[in-house]
């Protein structure tokens, strides 16, 4: 007797798969290991698309870096030239600061630029302008974030967690007087709900001449 429920125990130890109640748990995919995005993130803000968003424009060395801003109706180019050999940059400040502060984890700073082949000697800063302090510029470089595409269009898409500590960029206190020698060349983060002014920068190498052409910046979630 004992050995007869013996067998059929034995035999009820593989059940057809078709017919068992408790299959194996599946191994989840990678898309359900990565968390949903936050969805008090904003999708997309918009850093470029109209003149009137548009405070100031400023370029270094004047004269010798060009930069211009032409809307088309189908979107707003800015378009720069650098001089070869020299420090230059190119930017503009908006007419009222972007507030990322709650979304920087989450959010990277999206653009096209042409001729993709430029990106490599380029880098684009952020600057902040807080209340009652000097600002600071943090950038980063363009060469590994934007695919290498010749003379076309190349995306260029980074992280704004992979923005440094910026350098202090004005010689005076908020209140106008001159900073103390202690003061100068200090860096410290962002004001990441300020940022009021973009650059792209040359650092001096021996960039081409081609006009470089710039659109669709905005913020966006990641």
């Amino acid at each position: 007797m004992l050995g007869l429920f013996a067998s059929l125990l034995a035999g009820c130890s593989s059940i057809p798969s078709a017919l068992n109640p408790f299959p194996e748990t599946p191994i989840p995919s990678s898309a359900s290991l990565t968390p949903p995005p936050n969805p008090s993130t904003p999708r997309r803000i918009n850093v470029l698309d109209s003149p009137r968003l548009l405070h100031i424009d400023e370029v270094y060395p004047p004269f010798l870096t060009r930069q211009k801003l032409r809307w088309d109706g189908d979107g707003l180019d800015w378009r720069l030239r650098f001089p070869s050999r020299r420090y230059a940059y190119a930017g503009f400040t908006l007419r009222r600061p972007i507030d990322v502060a709650s979304h920087r984890a989450d959010m990277r700073i999206v653009f096209k630029i042409r001729p993709a082949r430029i990106a490599s000697f380029l880098s684009i800063g952020l600057m902040d302008q807080p209340d009652g302090a000097p600002s600071a510029l943090s950038d980063v470089w363009l060469l590994h974030h934007a695919p290498p595409a010749g003379d076309g269009w190349t995306t260029v898409s980074i992280p704004l967690s992979l923005f440094p500590a910026g350098a202090i960029t004005r010689e005076h206190a908020g209140d106008g007087a001159p900073a103390a020698p202690q003061e100068q060349g200090l860096h410290r983060e962002l004001d990441w709900s300020r940022i009021q002014a973009l650059r792209i920068i040359s650092p001096g190498g021996r960039i081409p001449a081609d006009e470089i052409t710039i659109r669709e910046i905005r913020f966006q979630r990641l």
